[in-house]
């Protein structure tokens, strides 16, 4: 397991503080992932818990992701976002800002980038993880290869 902004019982280890998150940036666009962190990144779905994706720190971990080598492959898969519902951030139009973050990230972005679209459950990590787990128990004795395929029209 890699965990991107440190591990908790590594103290050192944690991104905290704006300093740090730029000191990781530079590090990172230095140094780069190892390679076995930004090939599995690449050929695997992604589920993004924990992250409000309207956030910086959301938007330069995937930008980055999408810079790797062989981002292409992340067209066609199913990825998840478990965003937060944006009335919990005081914003004067909620169900505005729901639709434009459901368009914005269900949609291809960018020109040219091709950038998979990113499906998203309203909700807590908790609350996804909890359902994850029950679609999963549901599915777990049909004869699917790939139990995710069930699963994209339940959030």
């Amino acid at each position: 397991m890699y965990h991107v902004f440190g591990i908790f019982s590594t103290p050192e280890s944690l991104v905290l503080t704006e300093d740090d998150f730029f000191d990781y940036l530079i590090a990172t666009s230095t140094l780069g992932l190892p390679d076995i962190i930004g090939k599995t990144l690449v050929e695997g779905a992604l589920i993004f818990l924990g992250f409000r994706l309207d956030d910086w720190t959301f938007r330069v971990l995937f930008r980055f992701i999408m810079n790797l080598g062989g981002a292409s492959k992340l067209r066609g898969r199913p990825h998840v976002g478990v965003q937060i519902n944006p009335e919990e951030h005081s914003l004067a139009d909620v169900e505005r800002a729901r639709e434009y973050l459901e368009r914005y990230f269900g949609s291809d972005r960018g020109v040219g980038l091709g950038e998979p679209p990113i499906m998203l459950f309203w909700g807590s990590p908790a609350d996804f993880l909890r359902e994850l787990t029950r679609q999963l128990e549901a599915t777990k004795d049909d004869h699917v290869t790939t139990p995710v395929a069930r699963l994209k029209g339940w959030f």
